[in-house]
Parts: structure tokens; sequence; C-alpha cells
């Protein structure tokens, strides 16, 4: 393969989609073949004419994404391309061999067994592909989180503000229930931060940090091993400054909590070290612009007041929403319908047209448009064309009845959920959408009477 610049496959790419395409649609995918799966029902002459194949430089790009949308915010998944500004991102998946990532943290020496405990993977990363997509939050929050890390990284790596004006510390704290989503939201904003910034860092590094890591048996270690690790991420930030480092620390009330709790009790001062030790270690970091710190808690108000006071942005994310958990399932069984686990059908059968008037017909229109966006009706469809099109006694509003039922159950839980209603509750080897759409409602109600029980 002829070696060819990403600045020029930038160009190339950003001409070629302004001359092929009137339009974009968020989460849109071109490949070799064209518009991929997710429009298979296209006529293969359309989707030709769009395929990646065109390309001077094709054999560079296996595909193209339509990724997001970072302008004011608008209620809508498809944009003119003449009314936007392409941002065209090129980067390459890394896959590690985590026994390496690790010594290469830890240094030459090699013998510091804490720091080889740690997880260490390069930006971008094929484990971490796809995780961002698979994101359902109510509103913006997780694009919102993205915009302000990308904003602010980007500045501070472009200007040498004064810090006792510009306060920036590149800390990020998530809290929520077990199971929201929050160690999952901060490895995507990790990768997707990477690939944003792919013009300005030309490398990154995702380290996470297990607390349990950071723990030693013997009194006083603790404070000790906090320092080492610290000061290893603080050389590898301050001898490389073309590399983007996001570091992950779960449940940082584990590490931080609430100094004045901490007057009494050995094994309690030697927390107050470990609480002291990670607030004069994010002091250090804070001076390093290619560094962002994201940490998750189920318990915020078990976290040291002055670690609040140094996070950028603490956001709340709670278990989803009815429209989430919709969105949440939807997503899973479309992956088993794709993959032939489930009998195919109709799930989204169409409202019965009424009588012919000028309402009538302006709502036929809006169907019309539905039906356009709905790529295979044997799929379960958005929530948006749902409402606007699906039958009240269609597949796909029994899921959006089951889901309103749904709500309070972690990300987590539901994710699972239509494998182990499959599991459970189906007897055949290829079982129908219906009978899953059954299995899901007596999973349910068996769980939730374990749950009674305990």
């Amino acid at each position: 393969m002829p070696f060819v610049r990403t600045d020029d496959i930038r160009v190339e790419v950003s001409q070629w989609m302004q001359q092929k395409f009137e339009y974009l649609n968020l989460g849109e995918r071109i490949t070799a073949l064209g518009i991929d799966a997710l429009k298979e029902s296209e006529p293969m002459a359309y989707r030709l004419i769009l395929a990646v194949g065109d390309l001077e430089c094709k054999e560079s790009v296996e595909y193209i994404k339509i990724d997001g949308y970072s302008g004011p915010e608008e209620d809508q998944s498809c944009f003119t391309i003449k009314g936007i500004t392409l941002d065209i991102q090129v980067y390459r998946l890394h896959t590690d061999d985590a026994a390496a990532a690790a010594v290469t943290l830890a240094g030459d020496d090699g013998d510091d067994d804490v720091l080889q405990q740690l997880r260490l993977v390069s930006l971008p990363n094929t484990s971490l592909d796809g995780l961002w997509e698979s994101l359902v939050y109510a509103g913006n929050m997780h694009t919102d989180l993205l915009r302000l890390a990308t904003r602010m990284v980007t500045m501070t790596r472009s200007h040498s503000f004064d810090k006792a004006l510009i306060n920036w510390n590149g800390l990020f704290l998530l809290h929520g229930p077990p199971g929201s989503g929050k160690t999952t939201l901060c490895r995507g904003i990790a990768q997707k931060l990477k690939i944003r910034l792919g013009r300005t860092y030309t490398n990154g590094k995702l380290i996470e940090l297990h607390t349990d890591a950071l723990f030693s048996k013997f009194f006083g270690e603790s404070g000790k091993i906090v320092g080492r690790i610290f000061d290893r991420i603080e050389q590898v930030a301050s001898s490389d400054d073309e590399t983007l480092l996001c570091i992950i620390i779960d449940e940082i009330e584990t590490l931080v909590g609430p100094r004045e709790n901490s007057a009494f009790g050995g094994e309690v001062a030697d927390a107050m070290r470990v609480t002291n030790g990670i607030l004069t270690a994010l002091d250090r970091l804070r001076h390093r612009p290619n560094v962002m710190v994201l940490c998750t808690s189920n318990m915020v108000d078990a976290i040291d007041s002055a670690f609040l006071d140094r996070a950028d942005m603490i956001q709340l994310v709670p278990n989803p929403g009815p429209d989430a958990v919709y969105s949440i399932l939807q997503s899973s069984l479309n992956e088993f319908i794709k993959h032939k686990v489930l009998i195919s059908t109709t799930v989204c059968a169409p409202r019965t047209p009424p009588s012919t008037d000028s309402s009538v017909n302006a709502s036929n229109s809006a169907m019309d448009d539905a039906s356009a966006v709905m790529q295979d009706p044997t799929l379960f469809p958005s929530l948006e064309v749902l409402e606007l099109m699906a039958a009240e006694d269609s597949i796909a509003r029994k899921l959006w009845y089951f889901a309103k039922q749904c709500f309070g159950m972690s990300g987590r839980n539901l994710r699972r959920l239509p494998s182990k209603a499959v599991g459970l509750f189906t007897y055949s080897e290829q079982p129908t959408v219906g009978e899953v759409l059954d299995a899901l409602q007596m999973t349910v109600d068996r769980e939730r009477s374990m749950t009674t029980g305990l």
C-alpha cells in the first residue's frame, strides 16, 4: 500500500463528500461497497454511486463514518452538506499486548509490581471500538462532556494560559448508581477525544487505575504507592507532549474519602495520606495540557470536598429513562435479528391511513418521510420513527410499552436482558421476535420476584 499523508486524505475526503452528497445522516457509514448494512434495502446502483471506491486514496480508507455534530443544539439527525463545516479526522485503531503495555508504564527497571497491574492501551483502540455508539442517555449528556473536553484540551494546548486566571484541571467526575455506564462512558470519551484531537496529539494512551491495586496491606505504604504511580504518569506526560494521556479511576471515593473523618486511627491516617497524595498529584497534572483524568463514583457524598472542588465537571449519570431503555433494547434485539438469531418479521407495521383531507395528506406525507428514513421494516425502528408511523398493535409498539415497565433498571442489566430472555424462556433454535418479547416480560417478572424475596 503506498504511503499517503493524513492531511492529503482529509482534503480529498472533504472534497469528495461535498461533491457526492447533498445530505448527511448522523451514524451513517460509507464503505468500499457503498452505504453499508444500515441501508442494504437501497438499490445497488444508488449504493455504488456513494462508494469510497471512488476515492483516489481508497486503499488507505476502510470506511467513512458520519460520527457527530458539534454545532448549536439541533433536534435533527440529517444535515445539508452546504449548511455545515466538515471536520475530517483520520485514524487507525490499535491492538495492544496488555503485558507489554504494563511494562512500558512501569519503566525500564521492570521491578514495580504495582505499576504492572495497571491497564494501559493505545488510543484509539480496537477494544474500545463501538463503545461510544452503545451509550444511550437522555438528552445530550455524553456529547456535551465530549465537547467540553475537546474544546478545553485544545485551548490549553494552543495557549499558555495563566493558571491563576483560567482554572482548568482536566478532571471529570461521573457519579450515579452502579451499572449506569459511568466507566463505559469514561472509556468512550477517551477514545473519541483522541480521535477528535488527532491533529493535535499524534499518540494517545488510556491508563486505568484499579483502586484495589493502590492499597497495601502494610501500614503507611498506600500513600507511597499512589505517589509512585502519579510520579510515573507525570514523567510520561512531560517526556512526550505529543501523547494524550487519559486516566480513568473507578470508585474514586475509596481513595479520596473526607479527611475530616480521618482524625483518629492508624489505618484511617493512612487513608488520609492517600487522599493528600492524590490531591497533590492532581495539582501537578493540571499544568500538563495532554492529561485528562476521568473518575467515577457510586457515592459522591463520600468524597473529600477538596477533590470535588478540583473537578471541572461533576456529572450525574442516572439509570436510563423510558426513551433510553427502548433504544438500548432496540439495538440489542436488532443485533440478534441481523445475525439471524431471531426469525425476522415486520416489527413496525405502519398505521392505517385515515380518510383523506388536507391535514391527513400532510400526515401521510410525514409518514412517507419516516418510511424513507426507516431502513428495514424487519428491524426495530428508532423511537422517533416509531412514534410517527408505527401501528398501535405493532411489535415495535409492544417493545415501547415494555420499555416503560423497565424504568429504574441499570443500563448494564438492560444490555444483558435480551440474552437472558432468549436463554431462559425461548425453546426453539430460532425463536420469533414475538416470542422474545414474551420472554423479556417473563425475565423481568422473574428478576423482580427474586429481588423482592431478598
